[in-house]
Formats: structure tokens, sequence, C-alpha cells
């Protein structure tokens, strides 16, 4: 399996991140707006200390100046303020911050709280915690100090009296005599620290306060919050959710294995894609495939229609014709891929063509066919299970509101969907017998082994995904021996005369590509074969140099070789740009043998339709198409070519 791009798992998968968006806006704005914040709003204060000193100066002693911080936030000062408001030590000192400045002699003591009272009690508590500790210390080192001089004052004073005591003993003795005058020295210096000016003079720290402390807020950003409102909260849970659907998205797209593109389609099944169904949304479950219809997605079933026929007919050249209606299966990997939907208008299209076709259920498990075929809910058969032996195929047969279109659905009967899907597929052959075309809804095929019976049976097999088809491929090996079969690119890059046929709904997308590719050369002839469309829809090529022209051959193709026969005899409706376009499309229809005729670009519509109209109806209604056809090509026309007139056999009645 193909893996997607990121961009296309996004386009295929936006409910998933839709969703995930919207659950988180939702669950984003439930709570209230009070219950969250941006950030943690604190207050702060500072008390500023003024730091002097006994001498005057400040720095007489920088270590004691220095320790200030550290006396601050460790030992006795934070354990008293832990005291003194009933909190832990620790959290009190975590809490505040000094700040020294030596330059100007300032101590910043500044608190964090969550409220202003707080932090002005702590900032406050802690400067006059430590202005009373830094006197307490110092007054205690001057009381040490002083106890430390007294004494060693008594000492000397006892040591001076002995010595006096022994040098009355010996007045001649001079070493006692000079122990005596140093301890007399030494005792004057000690007198002098106890009661002299030096003991004074020692320098003592003062703190007083300068400013106390005054809360301020400040908000503490704790990184990135929730919004406070609640469209803000909304959109921010989008974004997220948004982000996480995609992520789910992108998961989702990597693990499913359905067919999701033509480029997977035509990857898998090694051919490229004849009919791409297009997804329309509001489709509904009715028909689109009606007389009254012609549109993108109806014209994309008759072109699956046109690409069965051709593969019968190519079938019939090469085997020989069959004698019985050939039966398709349409199939698909899983549930929800549009099977039923092609079963049910293939059938309308084929029955169009004039095609006897009995549209076949096998789907037990979840019919829908009968739903899209009937107007009414469907009355059940007059049978029970036991007794479809007793009665013939045909009897099972429902008529549907279109003719020629009969529908086999044994659903409503009580028995297993594997009975009821063996039971059909043997009533496949006596159907085949008397009618044109058989198509079958079968049940998944991933879900359900039940498709195995009937693939006996089955001469095509469709795929719900696209139509495959490589009739196309064996009849340009055929017809074209000599020609070799390259990519679109590569032939458009060199042809002079460029020729587009190819179904109505694809063509304006196949111009787009061949313009955006830049391919195709300036001066190049493009022709494209549909009827519906003039040469408008070669817009993006005109613009690159190229020559539009409109050549429509108004005949029904088959896909046999009479086709190339009839091509000499049929007439061709053509529209250009200019009169040299016209005359470069007139002369390729007479270079093969055609009739050519003037069809107006405002006409092209009209023209399409009254074929259409003339082709899928009665012949009873021609009348109306040729009066149609009459307006459409009224006015002149090209040069030679026969006026439009109500006559018998003119022109008109050639077209049709």
């Amino acid at each position: 399996m193909m893996k997607a791009t990121a961009l296309e798992a996004l386009r295929r998968f936006w409910w998933i991140a839709f969703l995930f968006a919207l659950g988180g806006g939702i669950l984003a704005a439930l709570p209230e707006p009070a219950t969250t914040q941006d950030a943690t709003i604190t207050y702060s204060a500072t008390h500023t200390l003024l730091i002097s000193s006994s001498n005057g100066s400040i720095y007489s002693d920088p270590v004691a100046l220095n320790q200030l911080s550290l006396y601050a936030t460790i030992g006795v000062v934070p354990e008293r303020v832990g005291e003194a408001l009933g909190i832990d030590p620790g959290t009190a000192a975590s809490a505040i911050s000094p700040s020294l400045n030596s330059t100007d002699g300032s101590l910043g003591i500044t608190a964090t709280a969550t409220t202003k009272e707080r932090a002005e009690e702590l900032a406050n508590t802690f400067a006059t915690t430590l202005t009373s500790y830094m006197a307490e210390l110092q007054e205690n080192q001057r009381t040490d100090r002083l106890a430390a001089l007294n004494a060693r004052a008594d000492r000397l004073e006892q040591d001076i009296s002995d010595l006096e005591r022994e040098a009355q003993a010996n007045p001649d003795d001079r070493v006692v005599q000079a122990k005596l005058d140093a301890l007399a020295r030494e005792y004057s210096v000690v007198f002098e620290q106890q009661f002299g000016t030096s003991f004074d003079i020692e320098p003592t720290l003062i703190l007083s306060t300068l400013a106390e402390a005054k809360g301020y807020p400040n908000a503490s950003d704790t990184g990135l919050g929730a919004p406070k409102t609640r469209p803000t909260r909304a959109i921010f849970g989008l974004g997220v959710g948004a982000i996480v659907g995609a992520g789910v998205a992108l998961l989702v797209s990597r693990l499913d294995r359905r067919i999701r593109s033509r480029a997977q389609a035509e990857l898998l099944f090694g051919a490229p894609a004849s009919v791409v169904i297009p997804d329309v949304g509001g489709a509904g479950t009715s028909l689109v495939v009606r007389p009254d219809r012609h549109d993108q997605l109806s014209d994309s079933y008759r072109t699956l229609r046109s690409v069965l026929t051709f593969a019968e007919a190519a079938h019939a050249e090469a085997e020989a014709p069959r004698e019985r209606a050939a039966v398709v299966l349409v199939v698909s990997p899983g549930s929800g891929d549009g099977k039923t939907s092609i079963a049910a208008n293939l059938a309308a299209a084929l029955v169009e063509a004039n095609r006897r076709t009995i549209a076949v259920n096998t789907d037990f498990r979840r019919p829908t066919l009968a739903g899209r075929l009937l107007d009414d809910d469907p009355v059940p058969l007059p049978f029970a299970f036991a007794q479809l032996s007793e009665v013939t195929p045909t009897q099972l047969l429902r008529r549907t509101p279109t003719p020629n279109l009969v529908l086999l659905d044994l659903s409503g009967m009580d028995a297993p969907p594997g009975s009821l899907a063996r039971a059909t597929s043997q009533a496949l052959a006596p159907l085949a017998r008397v009618a044109d075309m058989i198509v079958v809804d079968s049940s998944p095929v991933g879900a359900t082994a039940e498709v195995l019976e009937l693939l006996p049976y089955a001469d095509h097999v469709v795929v719900a995904c696209s139509a495959i088809s490589a009739p196309s491929l064996r009849r340009a090996e055929r017809r074209l021996p000599d020609t070799a079969v390259l990519p679109v690119p590569e032939v458009a890059a060199r042809a002079e005369l460029l020729l587009l046929a190819v179904p109505d709904a694809e063509l304006p997308g196949l111009v787009a590509g061949l313009a955006a590719t830049g391919t195709v050369r300036r001066g190049t002839i493009v022709a494209h074969t549909s009827g519906a469309n003039g040469v408008a829809v070669l817009a993006p090529l005109t613009e690159q140099g190229c020559v539009p022209l409109a050549i429509h051959p108004a005949m029904t193709f088959t896909g046999a070789d009479e086709d190339l026969a009839r091509l000499a005899e049929a007439c061709f409706g053509i529209t250009a740009a200019d009169e040299i376009g016209y005359a470069i499309a007139q002369s390729l229809v007479l270079e093969i043998g055609g009739e050519p005729f003037q069809v107006r670009e405002d006409a092209r519509t009209l023209y399409h339709a009254a074929l259409a109209h003339g082709s899928n109806h009665l012949v009873t209604l021609v009348a109306d198409s040729l009066a149609a056809l009459r307006t459409a090509l009224a006015g002149p026309g090209l040069l030679g070519q026969e006026l439009v007139a109500d006559a018998p056999g003119g022109l008109a009645e050639r077209i049709l």
C-alpha cells in the first residue's frame, strides 16, 4: 500500500483533528476562570540599615562588615526570628535576602512572602533582631575583654607583692629588682587598658534603621500557565487539540490499508484506471443515473458502462460472442466503499443502453441494494427458503420503477447469509439466459467469504474503488502496431496534433494537468472529442500558445472494428476559437471522410443535450431532438456547409 503524505492524511482524516480540537476547546473552557492563574503573585519588602562605627570608619574591621550578611541568615538571628514569628528558622532564613552596599555603608534586608504584611513583618523582624544581636555580640566581646584585663591585673598585683617581699629580704639582689621593674611596667600597661582611653578606642559597629520595610507586589513567572479567561483558554485548547488530532490522523493514515486514490489503485492492479467515480457529497442513496440527469457523477457511471461494453466487444472479437448475459461482480475490500452505489447505478446505466439487466444482491448482512432501486420497502417473497428448489429463478425477480431492470434479492428469507449467497449463485446461470447483463452487489471481501461463491459465475469484476480495464491497450497494440504506447506527458511533448479522447468528466483535469506540466509545445493543435464542451475547456493550453479545437463525432462507439468504417460516414460537430481554427478542424474531418458542421461555443450544451435526448429516448422523441438541433445550428456555417433547414433529409437529420 502506498503511504499517503502528511497533507493527504490530514485532508482525508480532517474530522479527527477537528474533533480533537473541538474537544480540547470545550475541556479547556469548562473550569471557572478563578481556578487558573498565569503567575504566582508575591510581595517583597526591604528594611534598610545604616552601618556606622564608634571610631567613625566602618572599614576598620572589614571582616566584621562582610560577616553581617552571614549573621543575618545563619545562626542565632534566624533562630530568634523563627521563635518570634512562630515559623521554622530555615524557612525564615530562606525568605530573606541581605544586600550589603559597602560604598554607602548600608545593609538592605529584603523579605519575600505571599502577602504584603508578611513580607514587611519578616524584613523588619530580621533587621531589629540583627541590630540587637550585633549590639549584644559586641557588648559581650567588650565584657569578656574587660574581665580578662581584670584577671591579668590581679595576677600582676600578686606577683608584684611577692617580689616586693623578696626584694626587702634581699635588697642587693639585682635580678629580683629587675623582675620587679618589669612587672611594674606590665601592670601599668594593663591598668591603662583597664581605666584609660585605649579601652574605649576599640571600634564598634553600630546598626541603625534608615528605612523600615514597605511591601510591594511583584510577579514571579512560573512559565507557561493557563489563560485566565474562557475565550483564551478555549483558543489554547483548540490549538492543543488540533495538534494532537493531527498526530492521531497521521497515525490512522499510516495504519489505513484501504485504497484511497487513483494512483494507489493503478499501482496495486498494475494497470491504468479507465474510470474514476467522483466522491460527490450529498449524493444520497437514490439513483443518480436517470435520463434527465447528465453531470460528472452520473456520466462516470455511464463511462463505466462503456468500458464494460468495450470489454465485451473485445471478448467477442478475440473468442466468440457469449450465448448468455455477462455477469458483472462488484466487490470492495470493506463496507462504505461505494460498492452498492456502483452496482445500482451501473445497472441503471446498462438499462439506458437498452440492456435487459438483472441487479442481484448478495450482501445479506447489510442489504441496501433494494432500497436504491425500489421506491418503497421491498415486499417479502411469497416463498420460504426451503421452497426455492420448487420455484423457477424468474419467479424470484422483482420489478423496479426503471424499465428493463429487475431485482433478485433473497435477504428477506430466514436463512444464514452463506446459504442465501449459495442459493443466489445457483440462480445466476438460468437467469443469464433471459437477460442481457447481470450486475451482482457482493458482500465486502474483507468481512466475509461469501463472494467466493460468486467468482466462478463472474465475467467481469468491478472493484468499488475504481474500474480497471485493459482493452484500450489491446486495441492500441492491434490497430497501431507500429506506434509506441507512451505516458501522456511524453506523447504530449512529441505531438503536433494532440487528440484528447477521454470522458467528459475527466477532460478538465487532463487539460489542467498538461498545462501544469508544460509538456505541450507552443503551436500544437489540441483537439478533444467531447460533445458537451467547446474550446473553453482547453483555455489553460490556449494560454500557452496552443490551437484549440472541439471535434465531436456524432455517433455511438461500440469498441469494435466497425467503428473505424462508420467514422467515414459520420457527422462531426466542430468548434474553434477563430476562422483559422475552423479551417483546420474542417480539413481534419474531411480528410477522414466525415462531414463537418459548425457548433457555436454557447450552443455546445444544447447540442449535446439534443444528441443525448435523441439517443436515450424512443423514436417518437426524435422530432424534438431535430428541432433542438436546428436551433443550435441556425446561422452562418462553414464555407461550403449546407444550411440548416426544415426539409427532410437535411443536415440535422444526418447528424442525428
